[in-house]
């Protein structure tokens, strides 16, 4: 009895699970029909396998989807084309003028007479100035306080600002990049934020009386990194290769934010050497900082033809950068020989007649003719300017040895006189109007 209980309670409990499913089925296939009739436009499934793919047609005739599929046309994307520059600016690096002056140098306006070198650089329609901020030099100059007091001087007379931050006590260039004894000692994370202090305190300074740079060049000449050994990079570089790129780029990173923390809107610029050789170089330094995510806004090139190569090299390799990068590029170095004279005790740093660009003669109006030819070679390319470097570091003394390395390629002569080569400025500003 219990068996046959059993069964007859498994029948039951059967018939109720059929019944189950029946309404189940019955109420999904009402619901799909209803649905079916709220949205007539709803795409068969059949349709929808007949709709092609994004495979371009063979035919020039454009695809046309079904109208009862509403996908909107994507918005095709611009072609890639070279960003126009910014306006064009013809530029001179004053960075010595206080320790020219305070040793009893003299600068002289086209009249002839001793006057403010600012004032004279903007009646030679100078647009900008590059001043250089080293963090505790041994003689004082080029630090904030020089800084500060030099720009000052040049927006009075009208002129626009470039900072050049060097993170160092001295020079920095390819092949020296010291770091400042003050920083000696630090480790990584505390080099760091140095830099972002360091480059909002001198910017941050500059903005409060009124000068605000217009342009900030984190570092100087860094094709091999800035900060040795911590930002060192390439062969020479102590470090891990895995590990270089991700240092350097970390100081640089922090240059920018210290810039930028202050509310500065200046345009973030990157500075190599090498302008007139082959590109090689230029892509090798950018294609990592691009890799790395740095953002900056400029790239600036040095161009000196003693180890920098011809002008044909210089024009190519700026169109290259301009158009690989897409980013405005400025010559923020060059200058040439007047001379091979010298008119103190100091070595200078060229001095041959083979260190000139042939072609150029070594006189006054070669240094002019070398200096146009660079403005016009970078104008052609489509760069955004060219900086004149040393023109105001003339020689003060016959016997001081510790003098200038560059009077020789200085657009004043050794009374400090006006060179022709000052016309150039005048000509591409009529040309840039």
């Amino acid at each position: 009895m219990a068996q046959i209980t059993q069964k007859n309670r498994d029948k039951q409990g059967c018939y109720k699970l059929k019944q189950v499913v029946f309404f189940v089925v019955l109420f999904w296939a009402f619901f799909f029909l209803t649905g079916c009739q709220s949205n007539p436009n709803s795409p068969d499934p059949a349709v929808l396998t007949s709709i092609p793919t994004a495979s371009p047609s063979p035919s020039n005739t454009p695809t046309v989807l079904p109208t009862a599929v509403s996908t909107p046309e994507p918005t095709p994307k611009p072609p890639t084309a070279t960003p126009e520059p910014t306006l064009w600016q013809m530029g001179f690096d004053a960075s010595y003028v206080s320790r020219v002056e305070e040793r009893g140098g003299v600068y002289r306006n086209a009249a002839g007479k001793e006057a403010d070198i600012f004032q004279t650089l903007a009646s030679y329609n100078v647009e900008m100035i590059r001043l250089r901020v080293w963090v505790d030099p041994e003689e004082g100059y080029n630090n904030k306080e020089d800084v500060l007091a030099l720009s000052a001087r040049a927006h009075e007379a009208g002129l626009g600002l470039v900072i050049d931050f060097h993170y160092s006590d001295t020079w920095a260039d390819p092949e020296n990049q010291t770091k400042p004894v003050a920083w000696a000692n630090l480790d990584f994370d505390e080099l760091k934020t140095a830099v972002f202090n360091h480059s909002a305190e001198v910017v941050g300074a500059l903005i409060e009386q009124g000068t605000p740079p217009e342009i900030v060049q984190i570092g100087n000449e860094i094709i091999h990194g800035m900060l040795f050994p911590d930002g060192q990079v390439g062969a020479s570089s102590p470090l891990p290769s895995h590990q270089q790129w991700t240092q350097l780029t970390a100081l640089i990173s922090a240059g920018i934010e210290g810039v930028q923390s202050i509310g500065s809107t200046a345009q973030i610029l990157i500075h190599i050497d090498h302008g007139g050789e082959e590109n090689g170089r230029a892509r090798w330094f950018f294609d990592n900082l691009k890799e790395q995510n740095v953002s900056f806004d400029m790239i600036g090139i040095s161009y000196y033809p003693r180890w920098h190569g011809e002008l044909n090299l210089l024009e190519e390799n700026i169109r290259d950068t301009i158009e690989r990068y897409q980013k405005p590029v400025i010559v923020m170095e060059t200058s040439a020989m007047w001379t091979l004279g010298w008119n103190d005790h100091t070595h200078n740093a060229m001095g041959l007649e083979e260190q000139q660009h042939p072609g150029f003669a070594i006189s006054p109006e070669g240094q002019m003719a070398f200096f146009e030819a660079v403005s016009k070679t970078a104008m052609t390319a489509g760069a955004s300017g060219v900086f004149y470097w040393g023109g105001e570091w003339i020689a003060v003394s016959s016997e001081d040895d510790n003098g200038s390395a560059w009077e020789n390629q200085a657009l004043f002569d050794f009374d400090g006189y006006p060179l022709p080569a000052f016309e150039v400025f005048q000509l591409f500003a009529e040309e840039e109007g």
